[in-house]
């Protein structure tokens, strides 16, 4: 009875984690594995037709790491269904699940566990609308809520999914401003004959240098050992207008 069941009806398995355990213990699941909870020969044995595939993200994981995470976990399901196209394909809904079971195909429709990818993006979720943070680039970039139907959250949830071995430069470029500031990169500009030219015109210069080009006296020489340099350890301010106590003083020098 229980077989007959299995034979005549589509079933399929609401939660399963073999991405996230095939992602750190490589193993192809269209062949019998021995060890896990799932595989294809098994699946097709015990009469599983769809398995809501589940991409794990710890929630410990930060956004940027954990969104590297959900692209690699999402390719590793695709790349079954590519290599493999007479035996898994992907299933966005029901009707897709259904079309796969009539071509007895085992379908894999996605999902994701801890939204840690997401951030605080998703503000309020009830059974038919989203409402998430979103920034109005009309309004000076001020973030503001934005509310709609699910499907159509999804939908364009989806559009920023890139076909099979697309990368985005954007997340994972060296020109990411994330990687940047962590890496500490530093792009040092092609030495030109502009550059090299630039770098040696003459410095300006100073009085000093002058007054010694011009009559042969340094200034910083030591008058008395005629070795040694001095230095300008600091600085007396000047004074504008010296006041009458101090010229009183200024003048009984001389008397």
């Amino acid at each position: 009875m229980a077989l007959e069941i299995c034979e005549n009806n589509l079933i399929l398995d609401s939660h399963i984690d073999w991405p996230d355990r095939i992602y750190h213990d490589p193993v192809d699941i269209s062949k019998e594995t021995g060890k896990g909870d799932f595989d294809l020969i098994r699946a097709n044995r015990g009469g599983l037709n769809a398995a809501m595939s589940v991409l794990y993200i710890h929630p410990g994981i930060g956004i940027d790491e954990g969104r590297i995470m959900v692209d690699s976990l999402y390719e590793l399901v695709t790349d079954y269904t590519i290599r493999y196209p007479d035996k898994f394909a992907m299933a966005r809904n029901p009707d897709e699940i259904n079309k796969n079971y009539q071509n007895g195909v085992f379908s894999i429709p996605l999902c994701l566990e801890n939204g840690a990818p997401i951030g605080d993006d998703l503000d309020y979720i009830t059974d038919t609308h989203v409402t998430f943070i979103a920034k109005d680039y009309r309004d000076r970039a001020a973030k503001k809520p934005v509310t709609m139907p699910g499907v159509e959250f999804l939908r364009r949830f989806c559009m920023h999914i890139l076909p099979h071995r697309f990368v985005k430069i954007r997340r994972y470029g060296i020109y990411n401003h994330t990687t940047k500031r962590n890496l500490k990169l530093q792009f040092v500009p092609e030495v030109t004959d502009d550059l090299i030219i630039e770098n040696e015109k003459p410095k300006k210069e100073t009085s000093q240098e002058r007054v010694k080009r011009l009559t042969g006296f340094d200034v910083y020489q030591c008058p008395i050992c005629k070795k040694g340099k001095m230095y300008v350890i600091r600085e007396i301010p000047r004074i504008r207008s010296p006041d009458k106590y101090s010229l009183r003083s200024f003048h009984s020098l001389f008397q």
